[in-house]
C-alpha cells in the first residue's frame, strides 16, 4: 500500500478533494520552512485543541520553485485519485 506524501498541508488536501486549485505558494512554503510552525490553540467544549500553522516562508520566484511545488502537488493528487494519473501526465506533456 502506498502512503500519502509527507508534508502536504491539510488545507491543500481539502482543495484537492474538492477539485479546487492548490495554492502553490503555500505548498512551496510548507516544503521550505525557515521557522517552526506557529501554534494555534483553541477550546471546544472544555477541550483544548492545538494546531500547528506555518506562515508563508517563501513565494514561488523561479521555474525551479514552481516545479518543486507542482511535483509535490502531483504526487498528492495521484495518491488521492490514482485513476487520473494519465490525465495528469498529459497535462505535463508526458503521455
Amino acid at each position: 500500500m502506498t502512503s500519502a506524501p509527507q508534508g502536504f498541508p491539510d488545507l491543500e488536501w481539502r482543495h484537492i478533494f474538492k477539485g479546487e486549485s492548490v495554492n502553490l505558494d503555500v505548498m512551496f512554503s510548507n516544503l521550505h520552512h525557515i521557522a517552526p510552525p506557529k501554534e494555534n490553540v483553541g477550546c471546544i467544549r472544555g477541550m483544548e485543541i492545538s494546531l500547528g500553522r506555518a506562515d508563508l516562508a517563501q513565494k514561488l520566484q523561479a521555474s525551479g520553485d514552481w516545479n518543486v511545488a507542482w511535483h509535490a502537488t502531483t504526487k498528492a493528487t495521484t495518491f488521492a485519485f490514482p485513476h487520473q494519473i494519465k490525465e495528469l501526465l498529459q497535462l505535463l506533456g508526458k503521455h
